[in-house]
């Protein structure tokens, strides 16, 4: 009886106990609307619980920035809609977590903390030709976390991890030596970001988990639906954004309230774990509106290298090239060598992409019913483009278009985009593997999920 009135006192239930008698807290003007009469008001412990965790995920999502002053109580009351009482319980267990901080006459979302001993932070990721193993959004990952480190004072360290027969070897970004993953005593802990589908990404994972530092793992690959059992759950901490259904429910929901209510999705890559759970996304939000069959696929899984090059012939480019360069200045070959290479390995490829894609375009175009096109990249979306510019057809007037990725392609060319909050993701995991905030964000089985945002440019209106 004691530890169940102790909790309820913790919960705001209980107030006060005086001889034989609980004295129950009145509800707050906020949840007076309650339908039942029961003798404990259980829905206002419920109410700031809901706002703390709304305020924690708005935070972890960068609607608040790190180190940034929050919106004044008045503010912040208006746009939770909820009073001052709720509030500042609400407040008051982000402080106690620390999650935000008192500052001057309101608070503030906590920072990575400044390190100013010889501590350092380890980025691993896969090795690739000398470098780190980049996707999509990974440049943009890297860069972030580059600011962040730099902005705590806090060094970061590249690693490269080789996949060879015998196992696994990792490098020195930048000077190629091999090394360890366990880097001593002076590492303060671990980012893994995880974009490669191969089983290597286990073996590192069970390394880094010997180091007994804290590690934060970008998963890019649906590698992890939990943090598996053998884990620490002290110690790791999974987090994901490209993979999650989440955006792809989000984009669903800006098309149904544009009235777009028969929509295509388009994905040649639909053996990427990532353009399956765009189209589950999409599903699940219009089976809740009752159109689920109003969602039609148009997915492959297209294996399109060995066609692109004997549909372009590319060897004879290649060869031509390689006579050519021996009559050139070494100076040149330097600057030209990437750009023949980036021919051979995606030019040629992109252009196979296009030679299967205006067929089906062309089917597409002939079903009036469907008014928005989604496609898993902007890369797609900006080929879709493309076709019905070449086409005569006005987008958006004519069909809606809008992708992932929030790429230069999409802004240069007025697509409406999935933004994936890689900002977030690094100031999440940053303050995972130094102690700070983000320990205390809501997570799910141990995965922490990044919510980003859609950036709405011409590409997409109203039906």
């Amino acid at each position: 009886m004691w530890k169940a009135t102790q909790k309820l006192q913790k919960q705001g239930i209980l107030s006060s106990i005086k001889g034989h008698y609980i004295i129950i807290n009145k509800p707050d003007s906020d949840h007076q609307e309650s339908s039942g009469q029961s003798l404990i008001p259980d829905r206002a412990p419920i109410l700031w619980e809901k706002i703390k965790a709304q305020l924690a995920k708005d935070i972890l999502n960068h609607v608040f920035p790190p180190d940034n002053p929050l919106p004044s109580l008045k503010e912040l009351q208006h746009h939770y809609h909820i009073n001052f009482r709720t509030l500042r319980k609400a407040l008051d267990a982000l402080v106690e977590e620390g999650i935000i901080i008192p500052r001057n006459r309101g608070y503030a979302v906590a920072a990575v903390a400044k390190r100013r001993s010889n501590v350092r932070i380890i980025l691993v990721g896969h090795w690739e030709n000398g470098h780190l193993a980049l996707g999509m959004h990974d440049e943009t990952f890297l860069r972030s976390l580059e600011v962040s480190c730099a902005q705590a004072e806090i060094p970061l360290e590249l690693i490269g991890v080789e996949k060879q027969e015998n196992g696994i070897f990792p490098r020195l970004i930048g000077s190629g030596e091999a090394c360890n993953l366990s880097r001593g005593d002076e590492v303060l802990g671990y980012l893994y970001l995880s974009n490669i589908a191969d089983d290597t990404h286990t073996v590192i994972v069970n390394s880094l988990a010997q180091t007994k530092k804290p590690v934060a793992v970008l998963d890019e690959t649906g590698a992890w639906p939990a943090v598996p059992r053998h884990l620490s759950s002290r110690l790791f901490r999974f987090f994901r954004n490209t993979i999650s259904p989440v955006p792809a429910q989000q984009v669903a929901r800006l098309l149904l309230s544009l009235e777009h209510k028969r929509i295509a999705y388009i994905s040649p890559f639909h053996a990427n774990v990532w353009s399956i759970r765009r189209i589950e996304g999409l599903q699940s939000v219009y089976k809740e509106a009752g159109n689920i069959d109003n969602v039609v696929p148009f997915v492959e899984a297209l294996s399109h290298k060995q066609e692109a090059v004997q549909r372009t012939d590319i060897g004879k480019l290649i060869d031509y090239y390689e006579q050519w360069k021996t009559s050139i200045p070494d100076e040149f070959k330097i600057e030209i060598d990437p750009v023949v290479e980036l021919i051979r390995t995606r030019a040629v490829r992109w252009g196979e992409l296009r030679y299967k894609l205006n067929p089906l375009f062309d089917k597409l175009c002939n079903d009036r019913s469907i008014s928005a096109w989604v496609f898993p990249t902007d890369f797609l979306g900006t080929i879709a483009q493309d076709y019905l510019n070449d086409k005569g057809y006005k987008v958006p007037d004519d069909i809606s278009v809008i992708s992932f990725d929030d790429s230069y392609r999409a802004l240069r060319n007025g697509l409406t985009s999935y933004n994936f909050n890689m900002p977030a993701a690094v100031n999440a995991m940053l303050g995972f593997v130094t102690n700070s905030y983000a320990a205390n964000l809501p997570s799910k089985n141990g995965i922490v999920e990044i919510e980003g945002m859609i950036v709405e440019r011409g590409s997409l209106t109203r039906k």
